[in-house]
């Protein structure tokens, strides 16, 4: 009785939409398929924001084709590490065994660091 209590509709729902979410990613294309959406920055200015690619990256990951995904998207390959520890963290219980690494990798401090690095990737994907 007590784990039903812990298991809430909303965490199975998102459980059962990621799930879902993988399975189309592995199983169409987004290169080949027109229902995965566009970007619009990229529509618009004709500049790669820093997530174009991704969707293409997530499906060659999928593959285990690393070296594709990597040429869609550096930064979300780079950044899976980083990821799954904020997962991890933040709704496996990494958080009661590792306060203190909770607060440094994903306090304030991070977050400007994060932003930091964004702009970088984005400012170096369009200008070089």
């Amino acid at each position: 009785m007590k784990l039903y209590k812990s298991i809430r509709p909303i965490k199975i729902l998102f459980v059962g939409v990621f799930i879902g979410l993988i399975g189309l990613y592995f199983t169409f294309s987004p290169q080949k398929e027109l229902f995965f959406p566009h970007c619009p920055f990229l529509q618009f200015t004709g500049w790669q924001c820093p997530g174009c690619g991704s969707q293409r990256a997530i499906h060659c990951l999928l593959h285990f084709n690393l070296a594709e995904a990597f040429k869609y998207n550096q930064l979300l390959v780079v950044s899976i590490p980083y990821i799954l520890l904020g997962i991890y963290l933040n709704y496996l219980g990494g958080q009661t065994k590792f306060p203190k690494l909770r607060k440094r990798l994903y306090g304030q401090e991070a977050c400007y660091l994060i932003l930091i690095i964004l702009a970088l990737f984005f400012l170096s994907r369009n200008l070089l």
